[in-house]
């Protein structure tokens, strides 16, 4: 994967854990992260990010579960 899409699915995991919160459980997270190490080709260099966004989407999920989306 090229780092421009590597940002890309980053933001997409971002924008879901804001917008819908609930839906961010620890299944969405490791699906999500097992596809991107995969396209990465399990590059090393690649997994760090990757698993810095599962940690960070946690987070923004956690935080947006208890405000309204809405006001954004």
């Amino acid at each position: 994967m090229n780092p421009i899409g590597l940002v890309t699915r980053i933001d997409d995991l971002y924008r879901t854990a804001i917008t819908d919160s609930v839906a961010v459980d620890d299944r969405l997270l490791a699906d999500w992260a097992e596809v991107a190490f995969e396209e990465s080709q399990g590059d090393r260099a690649t997994a760090k990010p990757i698993r810095l966004a599962v940690r960070t989407a946690r987070k923004l999920a956690r935080y947006w579960t208890e405000r309204d989306p809405a006001a954004l």
